[in-house]
């Protein structure tokens, strides 16, 4: 388990990367992103068709028809994973006791229970207010993002999760990512909780599996395009492999993390290729 830093002795964020998840040492990422604006930004512009109800159960069907031209089956797909793990992420959170909670997260700037704050940003609050505390972090999404993840995390646990679970289907269009970015953030955010807690609470190997598809050749603010050159990366719980090059290999989980800027996931990976790997998230 990692150590939990209180309030004051974490990280200053006043000089921070312009990439956002880059990893700052062995254990730990920076998070916030920039699909969190983008999310925001998407509600605020087009209010007028929001994405909700589940393609699966029918509810407002109205609303998906009005999406169908654009939205197409392997996207559904995506989004109905998406709304099953926001509520598997909010049975992991409502388990958690007050220590635990408050236990440092993979994640730099937060504890366990900021990045449950993160996690329901998009539902709790509009563009204008996100703007404002930008203004306020002289112009700076990151510091905005990780101030107002903390100022959720002041409510209540159960309140938190209940909007998590209110809102699990509904979906805004996220640019730069779309919807595999936000599948991606709640993959890789509940192990970035789950992990340091010793815990084994986890989505699906083929929620992983579409995750590792879509990470190698780069995301923007997550994956620098050139973080796998010259690697082969390969799961060993699953039939999956990406790449030409020095050996990386692991489960699915672990690569998925290591990928996404998470040093310590490395520990579990084994091959010719992760100590380069290491290196990269490390430079």
């Amino acid at each position: 388990m990692l150590a939990t830093p209180t309030s004051s002795a974490r990280p200053s964020t006043a000089h921070a990367e312009s990439e956002p998840c880059r990893a700052q040492h062995r254990h730990v990422a920076r998070c916030p992103d920039r699909a969190v604006l983008n999310a925001l930004i998407c509600r605020g512009e087009s209010s007028e068709m929001p994405m909700t109800g589940s393609p699966a159960n029918g509810e407002n069907a109205h609303v998906w028809r009005g999406w169908q031209h654009s939205v197409d089956d392997a996207d559904m797909d995506i989004l109905a994973r998406t709304a099953a793990n926001r509520r598997l992420v909010a049975d992991f959170f409502d388990d958690l006791d007050q220590e635990q909670l408050e236990t440092a997260s993979l994640c730099e700037a937060w504890t366990v229970r900021e990045v449950l704050g993160h996690l329901v940003m998009p539902m709790a609050g509009g563009l204008g207010g996100f703007l404002l505390k930008v203004v306020r972090a002289g112009g700076s999404v990151n510091r905005a993002s990780e101030a107002t993840a903390r100022e959720l995390a002041r409510r209540p646990v159960r309140e938190l999760t209940a909007l998590l679970r209110d809102k699990a289907d509904d979906h805004v269009r996220a640019p730069g990512v779309g919807p595999m970015g936000q599948m991606t953030d709640g993959c890789v955010h509940l192990r970035d909780c789950a992990r340091p807690l010793g815990l084994p609470d986890d989505v699906s190997a083929d929620d992983w599996r579409m995750v590792l598809d879509w990470l190698p050749t780069g995301v923007p603010g997550l994956v620098p395009k050139r973080r796998l050159e010259g690697l082969s990366v390969q799961a060993t719980d699953q039939d999956w492999s990406w790449g030409k090059g020095d050996e990386i290999v692991g489960p699915s989980e672990a690569l998925a993390m290591a990928v996404s800027g998470r040093a310590v996931a490395l520990d579990d990976l084994s091959g010719s290729g992760v100590e380069l790997l290491r290196h990269r998230l490390n430079a």
